[in-house]
């Protein structure tokens, strides 16, 4: 068969350390559905499902570390699962070493997103946890919490208060907003095409 490299999400678990192991997509022939599994770079090899490896069947998925021993996952769950345009509708947390139907958390779209994701930032010794659904090509909405100890289950998360049409990326305690379209906020109007940095504790006070 002929499998074509679709990418990889390295583990990085901080300063000093060195990345080990990666969640591998591999797709066939170059289509949009792809396999995803668990590679060991010291080993220079696949981690087998019977050893704990991660490891997805072929769909559309996505996929995040959230420690060594849990993955963000987006996945054909099964019915209602998918959104309309054939991705993931609901994220879950999926731990080592236990099959895909356990897998908890569970963060929900609408089926009529393209797709709704889930990732890890660690900006400046700043962790965080997100989740996003993308309404259309071009808005979206953006939720985040502190990122759980590992071994631990997280607390809730809370929208960010950015219009649709914003994107947000994290910097240390900072969020950056670039906007699409004009946003009036705190008495200013800002123009479509702007970049703004807040403050992430003030903002999400709002």
């Amino acid at each position: 068969e002929s499998w074509v490299w679709k990418g990889c999400t390295v583990l990085r678990e901080g300063p000093g350390t060195v990345p080990d192991r990666v969640l591998m997509s591999l797709s066939r022939g170059g289509s949009d559905a792809a396999v995803v599994r668990e590679f060991d770079l010291e080993k220079k090899a696949f981690v087998p499902a019977s050893e704990g490896g991660f490891t997805l069947p072929e769909g559309k998925s996505d996929v995040s570390w959230q420690s060594r021993d849990v993955i963000i996952v987006g996945a054909d769950f099964g019915k209602g699962s998918l959104t309309s345009s054939g991705y993931p509708r609901v994220v879950k947390e999926w731990k080592r070493g236990t099959p895909l139907s356990e897998a908890y958390g569970a963060f929900e779209g609408d089926e009529g997103d393209v797709s709704v994701t889930g990732w890890v930032s660690k900006h400046g010794g700043v962790k965080l946890e997100w989740r996003a659904r993308s309404l259309t090509f071009y808005t979206s909405r953006s939720w985040v919490r502190a990122l759980p100890e590992a071994g631990e289950r997280g607390g809730g998360f809370k929208e960010v208060p950015v219009p649709d049409h914003a994107s947000v990326s994290p910097f240390g305690d900072k969020l950056l907003i670039s906007l699409r379209e004009e946003w009036a906020a705190g008495g200013v109007t800002y123009p479509a095409g702007s970049l703004l940095s807040a403050d992430r504790g003030d903002l999400m006070e709002r």
